[in-house]
């Protein structure tokens, strides 16, 4: 019975040794693998990600956050996913912004800065302004670019404004946020519905 006892135990251990001798002389994958053309290397990934951004006072003036962000090797641009940005202005007016994707140039090439130069957002951008008087603005886009320095907004592509009693549509749209100023081009329909009392 000994005999047959000592045969299981050097087969059990003989069979983890071979396996451990298989597995430890086995080339990881991810440690071969390189990125090729068409997968460029990612340089930094996050998850729950958020970034503010404050005046020379010292205020905060907006906030991005989104569920992810990535930064490839070689590229300075950060690509976000479900990102939701929120600009605060000096009047009291709140600017909320949401998008399915965007993308983020960095202040300078290589800063860790949370700062962006430019900001696009892609795909089902919705756009909701609040007056201090309760007064709302919504915009509806598949491309906006906020460039924060500048205080500049702009879509090159068909825009769907709601204010209100007021609805308009436009080819594009260029804004100052600073001047309080929205311009709309190409082909723009607008439609003021009366308010009956």
């Amino acid at each position: 019975m000994n005999k047959v006892i000592y045969s299981l135990v050097f087969l059990i251990v003989s069979g983890l040794l071979i396996t451990a001798l298989i597995l430890y002389y086995q080339p990881s994958t991810y440690e071969t693998e390189k990125p090729t053309d068409n997968q460029p290397a990612i340089y930094e990934s996050m998850s729950g990600v958020t970034a503010w951004q404050y005046n020379n006072q010292g205020k905060k003036t907006q906030s991005l956050k989104m569920s992810s962000w990535k930064q490839f090797v070689k590229d300075p641009v950060v690509y976000m996913t479900s990102p939701t940005l929120k600009v605060e202005n000096d009047d009291g007016s709140l600017w909320e912004i949401e998008s399915q994707f965007g993308q983020g140039t960095p202040t300078s090439s290589g800063s860790k800065s949370a700062k962006f130069d430019k900001v696009m957002l892609l795909e089902n951008v919705q756009v909701l302004q609040t007056q201090t008087d309760a007064t709302t603005l919504h915009l509806k886009t598949e491309e906006l670019t906020y460039q924060p320095e500048k205080q500049w907004v702009s879509s090159k592509v068909p825009v769907t404004v709601t204010r209100n009693n007021m609805h308009l549509q436009a080819n594009s749209l260029f804004a100052e946020l600073d001047k309080k100023m929205i311009q709309f081009s190409g082909q723009v329909n607008s439609i003021y519905e009366k308010e009956n009392n």
